[in-house]
């Protein structure tokens, strides 16, 4: 599945959602990274590391990103090889909103297909 614009489908964040909290989501880090930025705005990837033919792993997967999301800095890493970890919600997002629209938008969007956590503050 795609992630490009605004164009990105809610399956692909609901299937994001359920592959990370079943430890699938090992090689999916390019495809998170695209939903995200397609999320948010003043948003971007900045790079995108691929493995190398010869590397220790799948030739062509992303190795290792930079990107923004509104404008804060982030980093991925993804395993080229199966890793035998789950991961948990072990990431919090803050999201400076100019009114309760935008609350909501967001908290519609990165919930859709998943289970709501809690939204202090």
């Amino acid at each position: 599945m795609e992630c490009r614009g605004r164009s990105c489908s809610r399956d692909t964040a609901e299937d994001l959602a359920r592959s990370a909290l079943r430890g699938r989501a090992a090689g999916r880090a390019e495809e998170a990274i695209n939903f995200y930025t397609s999320e948010f705005p003043n948003s971007s990837i900045d790079q995108l590391e691929k493995y190398q033919p010869g590397e220790q792993g799948p030739e062509g997967k992303l190795k290792f990103a930079t990107f923004k999301l509104n404008g804060q800095s982030f980093v991925a890493m993804d395993s080229g090889m199966p890793v035998d970890v789950t991961f948990t919600e072990g990431v919090s997002l803050f999201i400076n909103c100019e009114n309760q629209r935008e609350v909501d938008k967001f908290w519609k969007d990165l919930s859709e297909g998943g289970s709501e956590g809690r939204a202090d503050g």
